[in-house]
């Protein structure tokens, strides 16, 4: 979450062109960070990079920056990402385009992150290395989101035709007519017929693999400390903080209802924005909470940082499958212990003393979990200890570089 900090030198040393397609280029989710870090590697590495996208910076107006990978070509694809008749015309022709590009530029390699699978890809595949990331279970949902809204519990379910049988329990399609319902399935069932095709496949945590029902590379997310945090304040073990998106999903809403069943000493930072902002404040004013509540807006990771690493616990109660949940990582490497629900890939990180997993939804249990790791500082050291330790050794800073240096060889050498 926040500015990416990270710089790079590049090497003058040309490996090859990459070719990096993704809807939105530095949006504020995590893909975004993820996909940058990505990019800055392979610069660093000697490739080539241009990246194609329908939005730059959030921005498209801002046509000129290179405020960001400033070694990096920018083309912008006006119509590819785009559905409708409408479009036809357009489409087909940056299609052609980019493919007349791609296909006959020796040495060229073509990563996608975070669109659907397309033809178009299979086919590219035929003529230069291809490799397809995906860092949700989006594809595997008709509902987008794999959150059961009426029972306020993660999907599970394997894609298929029961999809529309849980919808009538849990409206996951809710708004949509019965043909658009259907459509939905149609499109999902070819995505999984399409992913099915894709050599390389890429996913951020174990937890996608069995998600996709698919072999895949597991590259987890780079961990980025952006200081040292020595001008940091003093830790306030009844300080809790959480950082994400405002969205029903990622659960902002039960931090603070977990905070309305802790002591008055216990108060809560919220980091970030979204269209739960006004629901949030309403239900603060419910709860009585006002004086226990901050809303800091969305932060930079140098302010990040500082109010993790002087924070008792990072509160992460995600009310869908978290593919894994970086801001919980960087918590980690300050020291902070985290408590959250047992969702997706969360547990692939949140494991021993590092944080307390609780069941989805169960805000009771969440409550006591916090109480437990900070009512008694000894005990909380322990638990700090060992969350540094996870971030340390099991996720060093260094082991984003070398997992994908391992799957460069492979695709190369495979392709």
């Amino acid at each position: 979450m926040g500015q990416f900090c990270v710089t790079t030198e590049q090497s003058s040393k040309v490996v090859g062109q990459l070719f990096f397609i993704s809807r939105v280029w530095k949006s504020r989710h995590g893909g975004s960070l993820y996909g940058r870090q990505l990019v800055n590697e392979l610069l660093r590495r000697g490739w080539r990079v241009t990246l194609l996208a329908e939005r730059f910076d959030d921005d498209t107006k801002s046509r000129g920056s290179q405020r960001y990978e400033p070694h990096a070509e920018r083309v912008w694809l006006e119509a590819f990402f785009r559905r409708g008749f409408l479009n036809w015309r357009r489409r087909i022709s940056e299609t052609l385009t980019l493919w007349k590009r791609i296909a006959h530029t020796p040495g060229a390699l073509v990563i996608v992150q975070g669109d659907l699978p397309r033809v178009l890809y299979l086919l590219l595949q035929l003529r230069v290395p291809l490799i397809f990331i995906r860092q949700d279970a989006i594809l595997t949902c008709p509902g987008n989101n794999r959150f059961l809204r009426r029972s306020r519990a993660v999907c599970r379910r394997p894609f298929g035709v029961a999809c529309l049988g849980t919808h009538r329990k849990e409206g996951c399609l809710e708004g949509l007519s019965l043909p658009r319902q259907v459509g939905r399935l149609a499109f999902r069932a070819r995505d999984s017929l399409l992913l099915r095709q894709i050599r390389h496949f890429v996913v951020n945590s174990n937890c996608m693999v069995a998600a996709h029902r698919r072999p895949g590379f597991v590259l987890y997310p780079p961990r980025l400390v952006c200081q040292e945090n020595g001008g940091a304040a003093a830790r306030d073990l009844h300080r809790l903080v959480f950082c994400g998106r405002l969205e029903e999903a990622k659960g902002a809403a039960d931090a603070v209802r977990i905070l309305s069943l802790l002591p008055v000493q216990f108060y809560l930072e919220i980091l970030g924005d979204g269209a739960e902002c006004e629901r949030l404040a309403r239900m603060v004013q419910e709860y009585h909470l006002g004086n226990r509540v901050k809303f800091r807006g969305w932060v930079d990771s140098l302010t990040r940082d500082r109010i993790l690493a002087s924070a008792g616990v990072l509160l992460m109660p995600s009310l869908w499958a978290e593919a894994y949940g970086m801001v919980g990582m960087e918590a980690l490497a300050q020291g902070t212990p985290v408590v959250a629900y047992d969702v997706g890939g969360v547990s692939e990180w949140c494991r021993g003393q590092a944080g307390i997993l609780v069941r989805c939804g169960d805000v009771g249990r969440a409550s006591m979990a916090v109480r437990g790791l900070t009512e008694d500082p000894i005990r909380w050291a322990i638990h700090s200890c060992a969350a540094k330790r996870v971030a340390e050794l099991e996720f060093p800073t260094d082991r984003f570089g070398r997992e994908l240096d391992q799957l460069l060889r492979e695709v190369l050498k495979l392709s």
